[in-house]
């Protein structure tokens, strides 16, 4: 498995997911107020570190999601990674 592991590339995801039925004002306001500490300075300092904080949609952070399950799923078939 290793062989076919060769390049593959990970990231790190971090997101603010809400239960259904949260009002969308809610969702609404609290994104803005992480869009607000995404842009600050100090959260910023650790791009060198590759960790850039996004603060999107929640359509496009749904889309992300669904990639990387469509991708993940995939790799773990491919590769035949099952559960102990």
């Amino acid at each position: 498995p290793r062989g076919r592991l060769q390049g593959l590339r990970t990231r790190c995801v971090d997101g603010l997911m809400f239960p259904a039925g949260v009002p969308r004002r809610a969702s609404t306001r609290c994104r803005a107020k992480s869009r607000t500490s995404c842009a600050c300075p100090r959260s910023r300092k650790d791009e060198d570190l590759n960790l850039v904080p996004v603060g999107n949609s929640p359509e496009a952070f749904a889309a992300v999601m669904k990639s990387d399950q469509d991708k993940w799923s995939r790799i773990i078939r491919d590769v035949g990674i099952t559960m102990e």
